[in-house]
């Protein structure tokens, strides 16, 4: 599993440089601009930029072929792929939070901040859990579209809903009790969320991955 994931670097070595180039500038400019959310892009580009990229390079060198014949379980490459996910965000969560807690306004407490990361980095792995089983059925060519309406639909909808003020009272729900209690506990109702989202995305996975005939 250890190759596999070799592997993976390996082949991330020119979107890695691209990613670091990238996120190096919404850091700079969050701490030129004392505003931490510009780091969520960081979190984004080192998800959807890196690690999707990977399907696209085994797509271009037939690597699923070439793996099948190999000695070594499907359920251990698709694990390969998904632990990917954790470490990526683990290595991001390390690196972004000295510099959040650096850029925080005196009025925000530690806690918010690391909700707030902890919220960023949970949507990504949601969205790469919903992403990742319909690149191993699709490809990742054909998939392409698909990525597109999960990611610019949901958006577009809530900012549409959001002008339109559809009767929703924002204020008073946000008010409300319920809300309190969500916005407190979101650093550990967010990482349930998406270590439902995350194992059932891999479940998933490897089912299609072992009736799929290449």
């Amino acid at each position: 599993m250890l190759g596999f994931m070799l592997k993976d670097v390996y082949t991330m070595k020119k979107q890695m440089k691209m990613t670091l180039v990238i996120s190096l500038f919404y850091i700079i400019f969050s701490i030129a601009d004392n505003n931490i959310g510009f780091l969520s892009f960081v979190v984004m580009f080192a998800n959807l930029g890196v690690l999707l990229s990977t399907f696209s390079y085994d797509e271009k060198s037939h690597w699923d072929k070439y793996a099948r014949i190999l000695p070594i379980s499907y359920q251990k490459i698709v694990f390969s792929r998904y632990a990917e996910i954790l470490i990526v965000n683990a290595v991001v969560f390390v690196i972004l939070m000295p510099i959040m807690f650096f850029i925080k306004k005196p009025e925000q407490e530690i806690l918010e901040v690391l909700t707030i990361l902890i919220a960023v980095i949970c949507v990504s792995i949601i969205l790469l859990s919903i992403m990742f089983p319909i690149v191993y059925k699709l490809g990742m060519e054909k998939a392409r579209i698909m990525i597109f309406v999960i990611i610019f639909i949901p958006v577009c909808a809530a900012v549409t809903i959001g002008k339109l003020n559809v009767g929703l009272n924002m204020a008073s729900f946000l008010e409300s009790p319920i809300a309190n209690f969500i916005g407190y506990h979101l650093y550990i109702i967010c990482p349930l969320i998406a270590a439902v989202f995350f194992t059932l995305s891999y479940q998933i996975s490897k089912s299609i991955i072992a009736k799929k005939e290449y």
